[in-house]
């Protein structure tokens, strides 16, 4: 897709990815049904709920490994995070990756979960017509 890896990010890249991941966000039902909230947008009592919670990244900072491999450019801009209705599925989106899927189902069974997330994000297939997915998986690894 011609999108830098997050080292080498810049904030073009982000909004990039943030805009296609909002589309794809859009397309899922059911249990993935949810809502993107973006970090430079989201309210105090919100923050505070995912993070009590473990379910929000924070800004890299200090001289911490990914603070110095520039994860925190563009601070918050162009990040956030699609939260399920129902409470068991999170997307981070451009923190250290892309995006980061946490399923907190029992089972753990993330190949599922990608699955159903992938063929959600089929439905916006036609922005990236002609163009190889910008997913990669590994049955071992995920």
């Amino acid at each position: 897709m011609g999108l830098s890896l997050p080292a080498f990010t810049d904030k073009a890249d982000r909004a990039k990815v943030e805009s296609l991941l909002r589309m794809g966000f859009d397309s899922l039902s059911g249990d993935l049904k949810g809502k993107y909230h973006e970090l430079s947008k989201m309210s105090p009592e919100l923050t505070k709920e995912l993070r009590g919670n473990g379910n929000l990244f924070q800004e890299p900072t200090g001289p911490a490994l990914l603070a110095a491999a520039g994860a925190g450019r563009d601070w918050p801009e162009n990040r956030g995070i699609f939260c399920a209705d129902n409470s068991k599925f999170f997307v981070w989106v451009n923190e250290e990756d892309h995006m980061r899927i946490i399923s907190m189902d029992k089972g753990g069974d993330i190949k599922d979960i990608f699955d159903r997330w992938s063929r959600g994000v089929e439905k916006v297939r036609g922005i990236l017509e002609g163009q190889k997915s910008g997913y990669q998986f590994d049955d071992h690894y995920g």
